[in-house]
């Protein structure tokens, strides 16, 4: 299933975003992206199957990459953004080297990152800043709650939700104005103090671990 017949409305409004030209140069490749991170999505779902899931993290979409192996959470493990994480949870810990290793780990926590985008474009904070990028994580719901409501996820009592970037996160806050309801019937109240990034724009482990409330 390519981007385009899977999300065609969203990629009509990520053309009007980016540009045609922009994008549809980019399609064979944010196609190949998308595939690869479907899959590795799926593959984490085994390492979290019957762990009740009580530390949901959302964040925007996999990075863009040229070329070369593609980079996302469930697929590498070396990033900055992933050793911040990691001392979240662990903070006395060294980071594993090893991917599955370091998933495992964090899956046996209650952790699962949710992305709010399929599009792996580069998101400026110009790009985040236009009413079309509302638009597009607005139209790009049914693709975060699709995973939310995925029947191999078991969420946990009081499950706690931090976002990984504040531009990013402002975006769901106003698109979801109800809260984020879980298969469970629980709803998680999105504000403004859900955000785990700080001044420099990355996730912050003291921020992240202190709304996620881990010990």
């Amino acid at each position: 299933m390519t981007l385009i017949n899977e999300f065609t409305t969203q990629f009509e409004t990520l053309k009007r975003l980016f540009g045609v030209n922009v994008v549809e140069y980019r399609l064979s490749r944010l196609n190949h992206i998308y595939e690869t991170t479907e899959k590795k999505w799926k593959e984490n779902l085994t390492r979290i199957e019957g762990i009740p899931i009580k530390s949901l993290v959302i964040a925007e979409a996999p990075p863009w990459t040229e070329t070369r192996e593609v980079r996302y959470f469930y697929n590498t493990f070396g990033s900055h953004w992933h050793i911040r994480l990691w001392y979240a949870f662990f903070p006395n810990e060294t980071r594993p080297s090893s991917i599955d290793v370091g998933l495992i780990k964090l899956a046996k926590k209650g952790f699962l990152l949710i992305d709010s985008l399929p599009f792996a474009m580069k998101y400026s904070s110009t790009v985040r800043n236009k009413p079309l990028y509302f638009q597009l994580v607005k139209e790009c719901l049914p693709f975060l709650m699709n995973k939310v409501n995925n029947h191999s996820i078991t969420w946990a009592k009081n499950v706690r939700l931090a976002f990984a970037f504040k531009l990013n996160a402002l975006a769901v806050i106003k698109a979801l104005p109800s809260g984020l309801a879980l298969p469970t019937n629980e709803v998680i109240q999105l504000h403004e103090q859900l955000i785990a990034a700080d001044g420099s724009g990355y996730t912050n482990s003291n921020m992240l671990r202190n709304i996620l409330g881990i010990d």
